[in-house]
């Protein structure tokens, strides 16, 4: 498929950032409705946006996305991915396809949306830094963290904010839209 401006996988940040908002609110009014009860923001459930939409990137090949569900949140046994492949999706023309950690919801137009779901009370940090990126940055982490580029998978199962994982990693914090730059100058 190809995005408005003919590029293959190539879709505009305001279009990625459209369909974020878009589950979001999606997410939110699942949630309410099977709880029955006025919905009220869960400090214990946060959604994330994560990948080149994060770093600011003026095309995007698709949307990424971190919901971390606490495992205190009152909602938590509702936080499941249930709500993401809902029928409701299908109405308005959204395919839901289940994934290993999380689901991907493919939009009209090709666009699809990776949502991960993390549990780990602690691992948001690591699955924030790791899925936004870019992978040269996540090598140049795990080659500072465990001597093996090939290991940066791993960073998403570390225990930390991300300002913790980059600082244990690199001894500095780097801004999202600065990263693949950082790598770069550091030979990666």
């Amino acid at each position: 498929m190809t995005s408005e401006n003919g590029q293959k996988g190539a879709y505009p940040l305001g279009m990625v950032l459209s369909v974020f908002h878009r589950v979001q609110v999606h997410l939110e009014a699942q949630w309410h409705a099977q709880v029955r009860a006025e919905w009220r923001v869960d400090p214990e459930i946060s959604f994330h946006l994560a990948g080149s939409a994060r770093r600011g990137a003026a095309t995007c090949g698709d949307l990424d996305a971190v919901l971390h569900v606490h495992p205190r949140s009152r909602f938590g046994e509702l936080a499941t991915l249930e709500p993401l492949q809902a029928s409701t999706w299908l109405a308005e023309g959204v395919e839901p396809l289940r994934a290993a950690d999380g689901v991907v919801l493919r939009f009209a137009g090709g666009l699809t949306a990776d949502v991960r779901i993390v549990r780990d009370q602690d691992c948001c940090g690591g699955a924030l830094a790791f899925l936004t990126g870019p992978r040269r940055f996540n090598r140049y982490m795990a080659y500072r963290l465990f001597g093996d580029a090939d290991r940066a998978p791993e960073i998403a199962e570390i225990a930390d904010t991300e300002r913790g994982v980059l600082l244990d990693a690199l001894g500095v914090w780097v801004p999202p839209d600065k990263r693949d730059s950082y790598a770069a100058e550091h030979g990666f």
